[in-house]
């Protein structure tokens, strides 16, 4: 079978757009107030809690950054 013959796959744009969504999220940081809202509304401390248990991660934006951001696909896991 030849290169010409081989059949192809179909990328549908609701394929295309379902993987700049999952990118998109594995790549957003979320500051910590919105992470708060996004895990219903818990508190600084629980927050916290949930980070230091291992259950997300926390990151600094910049080195300038005053507090941590979280990965929207982690919260939302």
């Amino acid at each position: 079978m030849s290169d010409g013959a081989m059949m192809r796959e179909r990328i549908t744009r609701g394929d295309i757009e379902a993987y700049k969504r999952e990118v998109l999220e594995q790549s957003v940081l979320v500051p910590a107030r919105e992470a708060r809202v996004v895990l219903g509304g818990c508190s600084p401390r629980k927050l916290y809690q949930i980070m230091e248990d291992g259950h997300i991660s926390g990151y600094n934006q910049s080195p300038r950054s005053k507090g941590l951001c979280f990965l929207a696909s982690e919260l939302r896991d």
